[in-house]
């Protein structure tokens, strides 16, 4: 079952079964600081459809923790919300401009267009909700459950996976994404660096990639 069809339509933006788990994390953080989970934002534990050939693996949604952002207004949280509730969304920051997706998607938006792409590939985070700096290792959320079940479909159909960042961590909570390396499943060469170019994955990987686009 998506736990995201529970998301509150007003912050805090924390589904009912993983927020006695953010509010004792967030008990002990300093608020709009470093790991402090912002339960004012929308969570992006995925964007885009579930069936998606590519899946790329990240880590965290980040924001910029000072000065706070502006609250959400009620549409925009809305448009969020309900890409998360339907599995078949397309990937709402491949499909508007964004200058994170933009800059890392670079190379497939030049090719592909932004509604083919937004189709075409999926962003799953290891830790649905945003903070500042990511500290989240040890703590293991119910909504987590849906995301490894995300990934683990995706190996069953074949998708081919690109890990941007955290790989020990999905590693850990997906073991099967191990065996499965350098034959569905990639890494990016530098952690630091998420795009999807040539020269950033290993050799022939864009072009199969391009390929399921």
């Amino acid at each position: 079952m998506n736990p995201w069809t529970t998301l509150p339509s007003r912050p805090p933006f924390v589904t009912p079964a993983d927020l006695p788990y953010v509010e004792t994390f967030n008990s002990g953080e300093r608020e709009y600081h470093g790991a402090w989970i912002h339960t004012g934002r929308v969570p992006e534990p995925r964007q885009g459809p579930i069936d998606a050939p590519i899946v790329m693996l990240q880590q965290n949604p980040s924001y910029s923790g000072r000065p706070p952002q502006a609250p959400l207004s009620e549409p925009e949280a809305a448009k969020l919300r309900d890409a998360l509730i339907d599995e078949g969304s397309p990937h709402l920051g491949l499909r508007s401009p964004n200058d994170w997706w933009d800059r890392t998607c670079k190379a497939l938006l030049a090719k592909f267009g932004r509604e083919r792409l937004a189709t075409r590939l999926v962003s799953i985070e290891y830790f649905p909700y945003p903070s500042a700096k990511f500290a989240h290792e040890a703590l293991r959320l119910p909504s987590q459950s849906y995301t490894f079940a995300l990934v683990r479909a995706g190996l069953s159909r074949g998708a081919h996976f690109v890990i941007t960042r955290g790989a020990n961590l999905w590693f850990g909570a997906v073991p099967e994404l191990y065996s499965f390396q350098e034959k569905c499943v990639f890494r990016t060469k530098s952690p630091q660096n998420a795009s999807l170019t040539p020269g950033n994955l290993p050799a022939g990987v864009f072009d199969r990639l391009c390929a399921l686009i």
